[in-house]
């Protein structure tokens, strides 16, 4: 696909459509022994429904275009492979044979865009181009129509990275026996749109909808960052797996900030990405400029270590933080925190978190990672954490303890924890979790400062339940169509309304 092609014109489609079927009436003459005044008898009878794959050829819409499968999987039109010209409004209509449709769901369909085609935006195509529509990899339904763009050609130019560069095996058959490989790129594409739709919360049907029709030019806009970003993320993510070849976990995303988040400036370019070495999770997020390549200032940076006791009674792990409290600070704080963390044999989680204070108005996020000397001189505050799941549903609870509090004298020991790990020794911290009231709905018996409870409920749409003890709650539900919608409670839980600002 010609970069020029996939700028600001751009309009998604669907992703998820598959074949439409036609009925075609076809007539039959029949009869005999008639006299020339008497009109023969007519016998007809509609031809078996013939399958074929429709859709629209969207960078604008396209005339003259050639979409194809690719059957065999070596990216070229053969002679035994279907294909069609799309006419007026990017309109294409492609027949097929019952074993084609049967393929169809496990072949690649793609579009040439010849010089001479017609942009009906910008008129005559001056540069040849490709785009392609990946694979659905599932059943398809008959009355969907399947659409061609630059969100379809970019997705499908990284899935096939996990395909083999044989041909041979790229093939229709192939794929459709190949159950590992076909659940693996169909997890990542799904994965990726869900991504997409958590982070703008806007719907998949409208991320994918044909906005030339609808005339929707804040969707327009949005997928043709939508694109970019997804450009420039999966080859940062190429160079991190490069970079780090022993990596047991790479993500990396690269994203515009709408100003729906306190994390993001509205407009600006941000890239995030984790990569886990062993024991060692290290995340960073930067503001890019608008090459998408060039960081500009780091927003955030955390390294997370972990190993297990000595005495094999549970794990350590030192969190260090770099951060700025608002996205409009130019300075940065720090945050360092010891865990340690067990389970019992119901697979109830236990962990208890030591808060430090550290040094802030830093001029960078770096030195936040970076051990320092009285680092841990100074106790901020101590969290018990407790995860469980019951009945599909994702339960956790923090209850806070600050210095000097009922409860904190008890903790005092647990500090410093780096030059213990040969004698600590959780076996206490279930058993003292286990009557605190740690369940959702149970009163918090432990003595505290602050805490919170937070359920997620997968029965479903996802629904996110939370609960604290001196802010409103707040109720966070999924909707059919991916988006979601936040509420919130101020008289704990009896009536839910608007958030406000």
């Amino acid at each position: 696909m010609s970069e020029t092609r996939s700028g600001p014109r751009w309009a998604a489609l669907c992703a998820s459509g598959m074949a439409a079927w036609a009925l075609i009436a076809c007539g039959g003459g029949g009869g005999g022994g008639t006299d020339s005044n008497t009109s023969p008898p007519t016998n007809t009878k509609p031809a078996e429904p013939g399958p074929q794959l429709s859709g629209r050829v969207i960078d604008g819409y396209v005339r003259g275009a050639t979409v194809w499968l690719d059957l065999n999987g070596n990216q070229k039109l053969d002679a035994d492979e279907p294909s069609t010209i799309s006419t007026t409004d990017g309109q294409y209509t492609l027949p097929l044979t019952p074993a084609q449709q049967d393929c169809l769901p496990y072949t690649v369909t793609y579009v040439d865009v010849p010089v001479g085609a017609i942009d009906q935006e910008t008129g005559e195509v001056k540069q040849a181009y490709q785009m392609a529509i990946p694979p659905q990899l599932q059943t398809l339904a008959k009355d969907q129509s399947l659409h061609a763009s630059p969100l379809t050609t970019v997705l499908w130019e990284e899935l096939r990275n996990g395909l083999s560069k044989d041909p041979a095996l790229n093939s229709c058959q192939a794929l459709k026996q190949d159950k590992v490989l076909r659940d693996r790129l169909k997890n990542e594409l799904d994965d990726t749109v869900k991504r997409l739709v958590t982070r703008h919360n806007l719907s998949a049907a409208r991320i994918y909808a044909d906005f030339v029709q609808s005339q929707d030019s804040a969707a327009h806009q949005l997928a043709v960052d939508i694109v970019r970003g997804l450009k420039a993320g999966f080859a940062l993510r190429r160079q991190l797996q490069q970079q780090y070849a022993d990596a047991s976990y790479v993500r990396a995303e690269v994203y515009r900030g709408r100003g729906t988040s306190p994390h993001d400036r509205q407009g600006v370019w941000y890239r995030s990405h984790s990569v886990k070495v062993g024991g060692l999770m290290r995340t960073e997020k930067h503001e890019l400029a608008d090459d998408l390549s060039t960081m500009v200032r780091a927003d955030y940076l955390r390294t997370v270590e972990t190993r297990p006791l000595n005495n094999g009674s549970g794990n350590y792990t030192i969190y260090r933080i770099g951060y700025r409290s608002s996205v409009n600070t130019p300075s940065f704080r720090c945050n360092l925190y010891e865990g340690l963390d067990t389970s019992d044999k119901a697979g109830v989680g236990y962990e208890l978190l030591t808060r430090y204070t550290r040094p802030q108005s830093l001029d960078a996020a770096a030195p936040c990672l970076s051990a320092s000397s009285g680092e841990m001189d100074q106790v901020q505050g101590w969290d018990y954490y407790v995860r469980y799941s019951q009945d599909q549903v994702d339960y956790t609870t923090m209850i806070s303890i600050s210095p000097g509090s009922s409860g904190s004298s008890e903790l005092q020991p647990w500090q410093r924890l780096a030059d213990k790990l040969n004698t600590l020794d959780l076996a206490w911290l279930a058993p003292k979790l286990s009557s605190a009231g740690y369940r959702f709905d149970e009163a918090v018996t432990l003595p505290f400062d602050d805490w919170a409870k937070r359920a997620e409920d997968y029965r479903g749409l996802q629904i996110i339940s939370e609960k604290f003890a001196r802010d409103p709650w707040t109720r966070t539900s999924t909707q059919a169509d991916g988006t979601s919608r936040k509420e919130c409670s101020g008289d704990q839980g009896k009536t839910w309304g608007s958030c406000g600002g």
